[in-house]
């Protein structure tokens, strides 16, 4: 039998350290767990013994050093299996006592504000693919970063290997760690991603260095849900040619899902991947950029095909509360103030349009009236003019 695992959760309030051990099996003779803590100057500072139920807390006998990227001040809990009053078996593991908080937008380590300057870590290694082939790599990755002057590393959507986090604990780099990511949430894949997680924290949990635990990546393989608000959902005429173009591609979509068989995910998409799950966002993006360089059209946003197609509807003198019903805008008032830019060339050709439209009618006769002095406008003038020559 001997120490499988060892859990530490210092406390920096109360100058405590808890530990938690798991056994290999089940004890057949009298047993007990020590516990001692050593300082960063390698002075013994506490000890105790474990509870029947291999957990315990020992109180150290100062306030501790605390940990940061500046003073990676690390204690050294030592704990050991006694069997019939003999030491059998000894584990050593390290933490840090560190506060981390965010409050007023800001993060805080020990009361302090901090400013992240961080470098995305993707963790691919030439030999290895995804374990790094020596403590001395790491070691060498996490002495450039700060060279460079970050003080920050996220992974990216792995395990690391728990040397990875020990070389952050003793050199002083904050960690943001995460997830591995799945493709589609499921029942399935979330007992997997709860499961995955919690070993991580089980595993990792006492390192000072991490500070930020990502339970998704982006937004990738998150839930569909319903949408912020009624128009949301709503009802979009197609012309002709585009409802065309959407049956072949839905018999395109009817051949993937044979091809795929049961590996088909019925998400009830338009466009989806081979598999029926959703396009990642990423090669959308991709596949748009390329799209407007062989068109030989300026760089722009995906969301700029929305501005696009509602400026092109408001050219072409489609009613503006036709064009707020198909972008889904909640009052026609920001529609008309966000395509404002289109209304000056909208007014000319209005008046262009009434142009057009007087020319057809034949108001010559009326016009000519108009030029013509009625008599009863003569007479009024001719007196006011007495009148003006009498008083004056």
């Amino acid at each position: 039998m001997h120490l499988a695992q060892i859990r530490l959760d210092p406390s920096p309030g109360d100058t405590t350290i808890g530990v938690r051990v798991v056994l290999s099996g089940t004890p057949q003779a009298a047993y007990q767990v020590i516990c001692t803590v050593t300082a960063p100057d390698g002075q013994v500072v506490g000890s105790g013994v474990l509870k029947q139920d291999l957990t315990g807390v020992i109180r150290l006998d100062s306030s501790p050093d605390l940990w940061s990227p500046d003073a990676p001040n690390l204690y050294t809990v030592t704990a050991t299996l006694h069997v019939n009053g003999n030491p059998t078996h000894s584990v050593q593991k390290t933490c840090g006592f560190r506060m981390i908080e965010a409050r007023n937008g800001r993060i805080y380590l020990n009361g302090d504000p901090i400013y992240l300057r961080g470098v995305l870590d993707q963790g691919y290694y030439p030999e290895t693919i995804y374990t790094p082939n020596s403590l001395e790599l790491l070691e060498a990755q996490a002495h450039s970063a700060k060279a460079l002057g970050f003080n920050c590393l996220r992974i990216h959507i792995k395990v690391e290997d728990p040397r990875y986090y020990d070389v952050a604990d003793r050199l002083g780099l904050l960690v943001w760690t995460e997830i591995p990511n799945w493709a589609l949430l499921t029942d399935a894949s979330a007992g997997r991603a709860r499961q995955t997680f919690d070993g991580m924290v089980e595993r990792d949990g006492h390192h000072p260095s991490i500070i930020a635990w990502t339970l998704v990546n982006e937004n990738w393989g998150t839930v569909f849900s319903e949408p912020k608000s009624a128009a949301g959902k709503r009802v979009i005429v197609l012309s002709t040619p585009m409802v065309e173009k959407l049956r072949e591609h839905m018999a395109c979509q009817q051949e993937a899902r044979q091809i795929a068989g049961s590996n088909w995910q019925e998400n009830d998409l338009i466009f989806s991947s081979p598999t029926g799950n959703p396009l990642h966002s990423r090669y959308v993006y991709q596949d748009f950029k390329n799209m407007l360089k062989k068109a030989g059209l300026p760089d722009m946003r995906f969301h700029d095909l929305r501005h696009t197609a509602a400026t092109l509807m408001l050219q072409q003198g489609i009613h503006p509360k036709i064009v707020q019903e198909c972008l889904g805008h909640s009052d026609i008032s920001l529609t008309l103030n966000t395509y404002s830019h289109v209304l000056p060339s909208m007014q000319e050709d209005a008046a262009e349009k009434m142009g057009e439209l007087m020319k057809s009618i034949d108001v010559s006769e009326e016009l000519k009236q108009l030029r013509e002095p009625r008599p009863q406008y003569i007479a009024a003038i001719q007196s006011t003019d007495q009148n003006g020559r009498q008083s004056g």
